[in-house]
């Protein structure tokens, strides 16, 4: 999972990433992924849109899903979501969104690495302000493939700076290489 959590609580009808942490007869309590210290609860009646027996058909301990927020009392801290209410398609787009993420974050840590420095320094010095302003460091990513002079926004050295571009570089030729094009044409 990505080292970045955000802080507060998500807001009502946000698509988030749990982890199961606790399976009961009529409940399940899961970890949100995305966000610091955060737990909520789905009621058995809100993980499937088919009636079952055992919630253990349903979801295993430590899985990964994907809920929809319901209600939310910060003041009790209570995060009450839905994994039946969750489409196919927000759940793709979800963990698309999220392998998405870690993809991009691996990439800069290998960069990182090669400069001696730590992804919890890279959050601390530049990364959290990254995504407050583009919403995650794919964005950024997709800011860079839009303009590249977006890196030189970044408060590191011109040796780290280099090695994020030759990373996002690298990853750019590796997609070009992969991507495949599908054309049909239609004659009348």
């Amino acid at each position: 999972m990505v080292y970045y959590k955000k802080s507060g609580f998500p807001g009502i009808k946000d698509i988030v990433l749990c982890k199961v942490k606790k399976i009961l007869p009529h409940s399940v309590f899961v970890e949100l992924v995305e966000y610091e210290n955060k737990e909520g609860m789905i009621h058995i009646s809100e993980l499937s849109n088919r009636w079952t027996r055992n919630i253990n058909e349903i979801v295993t301990l430590n899985s990964i899903i994907v809920c929809r927020v319901e209600k939310i009392d910060q003041l009790k801290g209570y995060i009450d979501l839905s994994k039946k209410r969750v489409t196919s398609g927000e759940e793709k787009a979800k963990k698309d969104e999220m392998q998405n993420e870690i993809h991009i974050e691996k990439i800069i840590e290998h960069a990182l690495k090669k400069n001696s420095m730590t992804l919890k320094e890279f959050y601390e010095k530049q990364g959290y302000k990254l995504i407050e302003e583009y919403g995650s460091l794919h964005n950024f990513y997709e800011y860079y493939l839009e303009d590249p002079k977006t890196l030189n926004e970044l408060e590191f050295s011109k040796k780290i700076i280099e090695s994020i571009k030759e990373s996002f570089e690298s990853l750019i030729q590796k997609n070009r290489v992969n991507q495949k094009k599908k054309i049909k044409i239609y004659l009348n």
